[in-house]
């Protein structure tokens, strides 16, 4: 903690933020990536993930019924509630590290799990976008036209914002590597 800054003022900093020590106002190059990926990063995971959430509470919005549903975002059939739960809470959970990885919510936990996390939300988002479409076999048309137009590129792009977080959080050698204030290296143990 720098002198004339509250214990509550440096607990509240964000992680990263500035090139030349703490408080000189200066945003590092990982920390501007952070938070400009962050936050489309973030309203698009709890955007897909409130749709799956609301697909487990059995709804097939925006379809009509379960098999047009089945036909269009599964491919084989409707998916089992507690499937959709786990996704939709899975994304939603993905947000929350997008917002708290980029400054604009408080880190629960040690920074080590958020960058695992961070990590692999990256991989399993670019995977889905990469492999997605090998998956086809058996799938309604419909699902293979919507996943080749707007699942699979969706996934690319929320992938490759995730990963613009990622390598901002100080993953894969770049970005900031060590703590910008004394709170944050009482919270990365």
């Amino acid at each position: 903690m720098t002198s004339g800054t509250t214990e509550h003022e440096a607990r509240d900093t964000p992680l990263d933020t500035t090139t030349d020590g703490p408080r000189s106002g200066r945003r590092s190059r990982g920390a501007r990536r952070r938070r400009v990926a962050g936050i489309p990063l973030a309203v698009g995971l709890s955007g897909i993930g409130g749709l799956h959430l609301l697909w487990a509470t059995g709804a097939t919005w925006p379809y009509d019924d379960k098999d047009a549903f089945a036909r269009h975002v599964t491919g084989t059939q409707y998916p089992p509630a507690p499937a959709s739960a786990a996704v939709g809470v899975a994304l939603v959970a993905g947000a929350y590290l997008a917002l708290s990885t980029g400054g604009f919510a408080r880190r629960i936990g040690p920074k080590r799990l958020h960058g695992l996390g961070i990590a692999g939300l990256t991989a399993v988002l670019l995977g889905r976008g990469l492999l997605g479409p090998l998956t086809h076999r058996g799938a309604a048309s419909e699902y293979v036209r919507l996943d080749w137009r707007l699942y699979s590129p969706l996934c690319l792009v929320l992938g490759t914002l995730a990963l613009a977080v990622a390598t901002g959080y100080g993953l894969a050698g770049r970005g900031p590597a060590e703590p910008s204030t004394d709170a944050d290296v009482r919270d990365s143990s």
